[in-house]
């Protein structure tokens, strides 16, 4: 949210979204590929968008809006990234207190990492995830999170990690549309 008003000073004063938008893109977090996604998201509520339509074409209208604003993916991954880096160097607290873990996750990635190699595939820049995971005293090794960094899709990562490793693979999704994709 607080990297939406530099895609849009007209429609935002604030440093944050009013209190409603953020509600209802809790609702509509689930059809969220990438974190700078989240500025047209946001965007397109304060446009008056209904959350119903979230589920069909964001693709599209993600390219009509980078178009309008004369965007690139690469400088809205940078602005993104940079608006993220400044609040966790300004506020850490503040920008975990939205992104607790589900009951019981660091407990079982403990317990996984002890007994194997546990990797992380994530659509989100690498140097977040270990913040994250360290905040919740998760001592995960750097180089076995495989982000957005990396530029490749993690469908791309996970059939090379398949063909490297013909068995012994468990592989968590939480996104459905991505499980349909692979």
């Amino acid at each position: 949210g607080r990297a939406a008003p530099h895609i849009g000073p007209d429609k935002f004063t604030d440093p944050l979204p009013p209190q409603d938008i953020g509600e209802s893109f809790r609702r509509i977090r689930p059809y969220l590929e990438t974190g700078y996604q989240s500025i047209f998201m946001i965007r397109m509520l304060v446009d008056g968008e209904s959350e119903s339509s979230f589920q069909y074409s964001l693709a599209e209208k993600f390219a009509v809006m980078m178009e309008d604003f004369k965007l690139t993916k690469e400088k809205l991954v940078q602005e993104f990234g940079a608006v993220r880096d400044a609040w966790i160097q300004s506020d850490l607290d503040s920008w975990l207190a939205p992104q607790n873990p589900y009951p019981g996750t660091n407990e079982s990635l403990k317990s996984a990492l002890q007994k194997h190699r546990v990797l992380i595939l994530t659509t989100k820049q690498e140097r977040f995830v270990k913040a994250w995971l360290g905040h919740f005293d998760v001592d995960f090794p750097a180089e076995d999170i495989i982000g957005l960094d990396r530029k490749t899709p993690k469908e791309e990562t996970l059939a090379e990690l398949v063909r490297a490793n013909k068995k012994n693979i468990h592989f968590v999704e939480d996104r459905l549309k991505t499980l349909q994709r692979g």
